[in-house]
């Protein structure tokens, strides 16, 4: 039976994990402020601004969490099991926000005990201002966030069911990108057209699915010379015979997120491009064989990077191997000589390869992947050989 939501029982076990944690490091509770972390712990999701938001876990009692007036509702719908919050009206404030959370860690009991914060205070997002969370407590506080960012690399049962389902829509979106594509037609015109397709659709399973409104996707791709910028924008560009295309669509579910990227061809590829592919999708297979529990992060990236360096494509190489996925689009661990991580069942991975000929164009694929027991499965199936990747102009006609 495929699960489409994380039951509270999986929060509760990841805050108790954490409370282990604290609990060897002497200390009283932890105070986090990022929200992918809080939404790890909580299953809150909220859009951070300059209004503080925090949530506190003692080592012994029930989490609580401070929201400002605006979040109340979001917070109880979301969290519905959570019994006890503190609620200010708006950011600065007649009492700044940090006040309300000192108060609050006080009626907890905390606010002379030694704590564990991911920051010390509010982020330093859309201007916010305030006292440091340390000044008011009058006490040094230990950093904690690496209790979550080691936590999270190894995903659950249930988190790998909604990165399988997030998988599987950006794929299904790259399908609609990819018969888009027409000459003489902007970036933007055929990418959005192709991504409101694959929502419709997406629409459509979901309802009869049980999933409706919990997934999210995205399409874009880059043409022409500029894919040799690595992080391009997506912009107005009209496709041309002979361009390269470098993709990037996106599955999100549950907040759980895939992504998908190829090169094709706008015609058929010069000799040239031919063996910049080929050594892209031949680095590639190379990490799907290496990749398995056991094997360190750098060990593929040392691997993989020195295949093409010997292919002679050192100029063209201009990022890692890959990096983690799960509750934000990148995270650790990453694939990259100086990531000592060694891999685990359970870990999620985008590898993707690249090389970048200037004046020439960007050799990039990615999949993202689930290290398993005895090797990786592919969460995001695409066919990724050249024959697969070269649109004819001829068949699709102009705009």
């Amino acid at each position: 039976m495929t699960i489409f939501s994380l039951p509270k029982e999986e929060l509760f076990y990841r805050q108790d994990k954490v409370r282990k944690v604290l609990a060897d490091r002497g200390l009283a509770g932890a105070i986090f402020f990022h929200p992918t972390r809080i939404r790890y712990l909580t299953h809150y999701a909220h859009l951070s601004t300059e209004r503080p938001i925090a949530l506190i876990l003692p080592t012994e009692g029930d989490a609580a969490m401070m929201v400002p007036k605006l979040e109340e509702q979001h917070l109880h719908s979301q969290a519905p099991w959570l019994k006890k919050t503190r609620v200010y009206f708006e950011f600065p404030g007649k009492k700044h926000p940090m006040y309300h959370l000192v108060e609050l860690l006080q009626e907890m009991g905390l606010a002379e005990k030694p704590l564990g914060a991911d920051n010390d205070g509010h982020l330093d997002l859309n201007s916010y201002f305030g006292p440091l969370l340390s000044s008011l407590l009058d006490a040094r506080l230990s950093p904690v966030g690496d209790i979550l960012d080691e936590m999270r690399k190894v995903k659950s049962a249930t988190e790998l069911e909604l990165l399988r389902l997030s998988g599987k829509w950006a794929a299904r979106t790259h399908q609609f990108l990819q018969a888009a594509m027409k000459e003489g037609k902007s970036e933007r015109s055929i990418s959005r057209p192709a991504e409101e397709q694959a929502f419709d659709e997406l629409e459509e399973v979901a309802g009869s699915e049980g999933y409706s409104g919990m997934v999210g996707i995205h399409a874009s791709f880059r043409s022409g010379a500029r894919t040799a910028m690595s992080h391009a924008a997506m912009g107005s560009r009209p496709v041309q015979r002979g361009d390269n295309l470098v993709s990037y669509c996106q599955g999100i579910a549950q907040g759980y997120y895939t992504e998908l990227e190829r090169t094709m061809f706008f015609g058929t590829p010069t000799d040239e491009k031919c063996r910049l592919f080929e050594k892209v999708y031949e680095a590639q297979q190379m990490a799907f064989k290496l990749i398995k529990p056991g094997v360190r992060c750098a060990e593929v990236d040392i691997q993989m990077r020195t295949f093409l360096i010997e292919a002679g494509f050192e100029a063209n190489i201009q990022h890692h191997q890959g990096h983690g996925l799960g509750l934000e689009s990148h995270e650790g661990p990453f694939l990259d000589e100086g990531d000592p991580t060694v891999l685990q069942a359970g870990m999620v991975l985008s590898v993707e390869p690249g090389l970048y000929a200037p004046g020439v164009g960007g050799f990039r694929h990615s999949d993202t992947v689930a290290v398993t027991e005895t090797g990786m499965e592919i969460l995001t199936p695409y066919p990724r050989k050249l024959e697969d990747m070269v649109i004819d102009p001829d068949r699709i006609g102009k705009e």
